[in-house]
């Protein structure tokens, strides 16, 4: 890898939106995937158990795919010293967590 401006070309702007795309693409496809093998079973089955258990698993897969992206944003910005934009990533990963702290607490 050649560094350019203390950055690799790993997280270089290019490689970094074909990352983020990979990951919201595929997740996508992943989620999809395990709701309609759990809607299938659903429709297929008396194991209402299984089904329910797979559908939740997907929608929990597409709840967390914003924050894979950032948490992928806020790493490529800690590798490329922008560390503005770094810690305004971790500041929403930590309003997230809070979030789903209290949420958890109050349900």
């Amino acid at each position: 890898m050649s560094q350019e401006n203390g950055t690799s070309d790993f997280f270089g702007r290019r490689n970094l939106e074909t990352l983020l795309a990979s990951l919201l693409g595929w997740g996508t496809i992943v989620a999809c995937a395990i709701i309609a093998c759990g809607m299938t079973i659903s429709f297929t089955s008396s194991d209402s158990t299984l089904s329910t258990r797979l559908i939740n698993i997907g929608i929990a897969l597409f709840l967390f795919l914003p924050i894979a992206r950032v948490s992928v944003m806020t790493v490529a910005f800690i590798k490329q010293l922008d560390f503005v934009f770094a810690l305004i990533g971790f500041l929403v990963l930590l309003i997230i967590a809070i979030s789903a702290a209290v949420s958890m607490g109050l349900y």
